[in-house]
């Protein structure tokens, strides 16, 4: 299963204002980022390739160089992973991948489609109830019985601890809001292949708002390939900035409407180790083994990403950092032979 690092803490203190400040003005950076990185490829892109036969020679040649770099910089990358793809923004490009279109169990990555569908649907203030369904849910991360949160407030809860009970909470009021009929309540992992579907995701479908296996031994709650999640968390990330602010926290302390402090340790403890990141996500199960999921800057403005799929538990963080430092040098090398 996967781990949940949470603790709660019985008391009525609220939030430190400044604590809230901070956070929001790092939320509010990355959208900001992400919105003049795209402002900037679409400038530099309408300038440079036009539609004369010189502005495509010039277009063909840079992307015969961005490929020749590319194989000459990953080749020799050794990881874990049964599958990654590093996944350029800004172009909408693979840049590096292995296995790209292999479908793999995705464990908790399955969440950034749960957080997407609740933030689409679920109006950031809507309370929503934790009850024995939701705590039924393998995986403790502290949540309590009757306990009250604001919609953003458990998402972010959820996402940075991997709170299965949050997950499922969430997804019970998505599908409560769009049930119209309360004898035939919309199945919420229908919602989600839907949306799989609509993303043109073609190798990713859910069975479980979590993740979570199903059964430890044949099978699991979702599966997706490495190229589905990159587009995926471009597309979450992209839409909704603020969404996976949390995620780049190593700790947090998130509030509950009933006062109730929750102490919320990131499951990507090795978070502070990729400079300017801008968004990450784990997923460890038995049938899954290690994912992982990162969103960060290059620099210039050059928002990528890389994902894991099949990995183990460390290997997933050890393969992160070891095509991060690949991509930093791809782009080092390219920009010497510009």
């Amino acid at each position: 299963m996967e781990e949940n690092y949470s603790s709660i803490v019985y008391t009525k203190n609220q939030i430190e204002p400044e604590m809230e400040s901070k956070h929001g003005i790092r939320e509010n950076f990355v959208a900001i980022f992400l919105l003049l990185a795209l402002l900037s490829t679409v400038t530099v892109s309408a300038f440079i390739f036009n539609n004369s036969k010189e502005g495509e020679v010039v277009a063909l040649e840079k992307i015969i160089k961005k490929e020749e770099v590319a194989k000459e910089v990953f080749s020799n990358i050794d990881v874990e992973a049964n599958s990654y793809v590093v996944y350029d923004i800004n172009n909408k490009t693979v840049v590096a991948s292995k296995n790209k279109d292999s479908q793999l169990p995705l464990a908790s990555l399955s969440k950034i489609m749960t957080a997407l569908l609740a933030r689409e649907n679920l109006d950031e203030n809507q309370i929503i109830t934790i009850n024995k369904n939701n705590l039924a849910i393998d995986g403790d991360s502290g949540l309590l019985e009757g306990e009250r949160w604001k919609a953003k407030d458990l998402l972010k809860f959820t996402l940075i601890v991997s709170s299965n009970d949050g997950a499922n909470a969430l997804a019970s009021a998505v599908s409560s809001l769009k049930t119209k009929d309360p004898e035939n309540q919309i199945d919420f992992k229908n919602l989600m292949n839907s949306k799989a579907k609509e993303l043109g995701l073609d190798q990713t479908y859910f069975l479980n708002e979590s993740g979570l296996d199903i059964d430890e031994r044949t099978q699991s709650g979702s599966y997706g390939s490495s190229y589905d999640v990159v587009r995926l968390f471009a597309y979450s990330i992209i839409k909704y900035p603020e969404l996976f602010g949390s995620t780049i926290d190593k700790e947090l302390v998130v509030t509950s409407e009933d006062s109730y402090t929750h102490d919320a340790r990131n499951t990507n403890q090795d978070t502070l180790s990729i400079p300017w990141i801008l968004a990450s996500k784990t997923g460890y199960t038995d049938l899954a083994g290690g994912n992982l999921v990162i969103a960060f800057d290059a620099g210039m403005m050059q928002p990528y990403i890389i994902a894991v799929l099949g990995s183990s538990k460390d290997g997933r963080f050890s393969d992160v950092n070891k095509l991060y430092k690949a991509t930093i040098d791809y782009l080092d090398r390219q920009n010497k032979t510009n």
